[in-house]
């Protein structure tokens, strides 16, 4: 995972469980294998079984299509936790937004040659 945590992450802690949400949540419209979340969140085997199984536990995920032996997993919008969280990011990129300073509008001088 980059250096640079998410508004999720700064917000709710830097955990192995919010890693894997977020992560979901930047791939949202995309089922993912669970190797592939380990290695591109950067986590530990144990520790992400750990917390995937929590994940499990409380509906935060569900499996989307077996390919072969392995299964392809999305967040589960419909729980009522992911709402929440989803709801949560999406405030915190509108207040993102409005802390960026946009531009004042360019004077454009319009010059008419006869």
């Amino acid at each position: 995972m980059e250096n640079d945590k998410s508004m999720i992450l700064e917000v709710l802690g830097d955990t192995p469980e919010l890693r894997i949400i977020d992560f979901l949540i930047v791939n949202l419209h995309t089922p993912i294998y669970k190797n592939e979340i380990i290695s591109r969140i950067g986590s530990n085997r144990n520790t992400f079984f750990r917390a995937w199984k929590n994940m499990e536990k409380y509906g935060i995920v569900k499996p989307y299509k077996k390919v072969g032996r392995a299964t392809l997993y999305v967040l589960n919008k419909e729980n009522k936790i992911v709402k929440w969280i989803l709801k949560l990011d999406w405030a915190l990129l509108e207040r993102s937004f409005s802390e960026i300073e946009m531009p004042k509008k360019a004077e454009v001088a319009v010059r008419i040659e006869h």
